[in-house]
């Protein structure tokens, strides 16, 4: 049997807060590296890719929403899994790191890895939705979209 690597995302803020409000950027590196599988260096390459900085020593809970929003998204994708949940990845970016992540996407899904987006915002994922869905009174109903 083949054992597929998930990721589940419901974006952690409050969990971000509370597990890393007391350190810095390049402390978080650290850390996802001594955790995760992966190299210091990649974290850094995902953070660049997101518009922050690896090395700053600003503390984690002096970060605006969308910064913590990206730290989430890093943490999502950084192992590289096949199934991803992002609820609201849109939430709290500015105009470019909407377009950054919103390429991101793409790419994942370009590499065969199953993406699953919700939004309150249909406009958000129209353009890197291969099927939207609407859920009404715990029913989803197809959009056509």
């Amino acid at each position: 049997m083949t054992r597929i690597k998930t990721c589940l995302l419901i974006i952690p803020i409050i969990w971000l807060l509370r597990s890393y409000s007391r350190i810095s950027i390049d402390d978080f590196a650290v850390d996802q590296n001594e955790f995760h599988k992966i190299t210091v260096d990649q974290i850094k390459e995902y953070m660049l890719g997101l518009d922050l900085d690896p090395d700053s020593k600003i503390k984690v809970k002096n970060y605006s929403l969308g910064m913590y929003q990206k730290l989430a998204i890093i943490q999502a994708v950084m192992e590289d899994p096949n199934v991803i949940i992002f609820d609201e990845p849109f939430n709290g970016l500015d105009k470019k790191s909407f377009g950054i992540v919103k390429q991101m996407i793409v790419g994942l899904k370009g590499k065969g890895r199953i993406v699953l987006i919700t939004s309150h915002i249909l406009s958000d994922i129209q353009e890197v939705a291969d099927e939207v869905y609407e859920f009404d009174n715990k029913q989803n109903t197809p959009l056509v979209c």
